[in-house]
C-alpha cells in the first residue's frame, strides 16, 4: 500500500488547479499538462500530488494541496491527533490480525494475500524497471506500441492507441500493475506523430542520460525527474528528460 496520507478530492482538484494555472503561465507544454493533470486524477496520496507541483509552486512545500498551510517547525494540534489516530488504528489493525491467526490456522495465508494485492511500485527510473513496464504495456494492451509516456521514479502514465481504431488514444496509469480502467478517453490531434515502440527503445542509455540530466542540465540537488515519451518531441528522438529542483531552475 502505498505510504502517505490519502488525498481527498479537494486535494486533487486543488492541484489540478495549480497545473492549469502552470499551463497558462507557458511552464507546462501542453503534453506535460495532460500527463500531471491526469497522473493528479488518479493520484493516491499528497506525497503524489505533491510531485507534480514541486517545481511549479514553491508554496506546496509548506502547505497541503488542499491549502490548509501548517508550520515546519510548530506542529499543529491537529496534526498530533491526527497522527495519534493512525496509530491507535494501526494498532487495531494488528490486533484485529492477530485474533485472526489465532482463531484460523489458514489465516496467516490470507492476511499474506491480501498484502500482496497491490503490488509495490517498480523502480522505473532503472533499466529492469523500465524493462518490467514495457512487459506490462505488452501483457495489458497486446503490443508495446504507445502514442505517449511519462515515466516517473515509481509510477507511468502510458497513452496507447486503441486496438482496431486509427484516430483513439486511451490514457492507463501505472503503478506496479495497470488501473482497472483507462483514466481518460481522447482522439488523435493532426498534430501527434507516429506510435513510438518502446521495445526499441535503448533503455541502458536512456538511463544513462537521465542519470547526467541534473550536470549536463546544470540543475543542482534535482527533486523531480521524468522521462516523457513521444515520437513528435523532435524529429530524430523519441524522448527526453526533464528534471527540476526546489528554486524552479529545470531543464530539458
Amino acid at each position: 500500500m502505498p505510504g502517505g496520507l490519502r488525498a481527498s478530492d479537494a486535494d486533487r482538484d486543488a492541484c489540478v488547479e495549480t497545473l492549469e494555472k502552470a499551463y497558462g503561465d507557458g511552464r507546462l507544454n501542453d503534453i506535460e499538462r495532460q500527463h500531471r493533470v491526469e497522473a493528479a486524477l488518479a493520484a493516491i496520496t499528497q506525497d503524489d500530488l505533491a510531485r507534480l507541483t514541486r517545481d511549479l509552486d514553491p508554496t506546496t512545500r509548506i502547505r497541503r494541496v488542499g491549502g490548509a498551510t501548517s508550520s515546519p517547525t510548530k506542529p499543529t494540534t491537529l496534526k498530533w491527533l491526527l497522527i495519534l489516530v493512525i496509530l491507535l488504528a494501526a494498532m487495531g489493525i494488528v490486533i484485529t490480525a492477530l485474533a485472526v491467526d489465532n482463531s484460523d490456522p489458514s489465516s496467516s495465508h490470507q492476511v499474506g494475500a491480501a498484502s500482496t494485492a497491490t503490488p509495490a511500485p517498480r523502480a522505473l527510473h532503472t533499466v529492469k524497471g523500465f524493462t518490467e513496464l514495457v512487459e506490462a504495456v505488452k501483457a495489458k494492451f497486446g503490443s508495446t506500441e504507445v502514442t505517449s509516456m511519462a515515466v516517473y521514479a515509481d509510477y507511468a502514465s502510458v497513452t496507447v492507441p486503441v486496438a482496431g481504431s486509427e484516430n483513439r488514444t486511451e490514457m492507463w496509469f501505472f503503478r506496479g500493475k495497470f488501473a482497472d480502467e483507462p483514466s481518460s478517453r481522447s482522439s488523435r490531434s493532426s498534430l501527434d506523430g507516429p506510435n513510438v515502440d518502446i521495445a526499441d527503445l535503448d533503455v541502458a542509455a536512456m538511463m544513462a542520460h537521465l542519470k547526467e540530466a541534473d550536470r549536463v542540465l546544470n540543475v543542482a540537488d534535482a527533486e523531480t525527474r521524468y522521462i516523457l515519451i513521444d515520437s513528435h518531441l523532435n524529429d530524430d528522438e523519441s524522448y527526453s528528460i526533464y528534471v527540476s529542483n526546489e528554486y524552479s531552475e529545470s531543464g530539458y
